[in-house]
C-alpha cells in the first residue's frame, strides 16, 4: 500500500533506481504508526484536520509523487512542531504525541543524504526501540514498571 512507503520511495522517479533498504522499511513502520494513532478514535465528533485526512484516509486519490510530497511536508510539520498530534483528538494522540515527534525527527534524520545506515545499523534499531521504551512512563505514569513475565507461564499478565 502506497501509504506507507517511505517517501523517498514515492518521489523517485522511473528511471531512478532506488535500493530498498530497512530505513525504508522503518520509515514505513512510522507511517503506519501515525495512521493507526490518527485512526484509533474515542469519539466521531473529533475527526482529523483536512490536511492530514487527506494524506492518512485518501491515499489512492493521490498519485506517488504528490503523496511523497506531502507526507514530507507533514512529516516536517510534525518535526517543527506545526501538526501537533494531539490535534488528532483521539485515544492515543496525546500519550503518544511526543514519540510521534521523536520518531519523525528520527526520520527526517536518517532522509539526510550524508547518512550512512551501513556504518552501524544496530544503532538504528537502538535508537527506534529507545524512543518507544522512553515514551512507556508517559502513556500510563500511574501504572508503575513493566509487568515482569512469570516464571511457571512465561507470561505477561496485562491489565487495562
Amino acid at each position: 500500500m502506497t501509504l506507507f512507503m517511505a517517501i523517498r520511495l514515492l518521489r523517485a522517479i522511473p528511471e531512478e533506481r532506488i535500493a530498498h533498504t530497512f530505513l525504508h522499511d522503518l520509515e514505513s513502520f512510522f507511517w503506519v504508526v501515525l495512521t493507526v494513532i490518527a485512526n484509533h478514535q474515542k469519539n466521531e465528533t473529533s475527526p482529523l484536520s483536512d490536511a492530514v485526512n487527506r494524506v492518512l484516509n485518501r491515499p489512492n486519490l493521490i498519485d506517488c509523487l504528490s503523496l511523497g510530497n506531502a507526507k514530507y511536508a507533514m512529516l516536517i510539520d510534525i518535526v517543527d512542531g506545526e501538526l501537533d498530534v494531539r490535534t488528532f483528538g483521539t485515544a492515543w494522540a496525546k500519550s503518544l504525541a511526543a514519540m510521534v515527534q521523536e520518531f519523525a525527527k528520527w526520520i527526517r534524520q536518517i532522509r539526510k543524504p550524508g547518512f550512512d545506515s551501513t556504518a552501524d545499523p544496530d544503532a538504528c534499531f537502538e535508537k527506534l526501540l529507545d524512543i518507544f521504551l522512553e515514551t512507556i512512563p508517559h502513556i500510563r505514569p500511574d501504572a508503575g514498571s513493566l509487568p515482569v513475565p512469570s516464571p511457571e507461564t512465561d507470561t505477561v499478565e496485562c491489565i487495562y
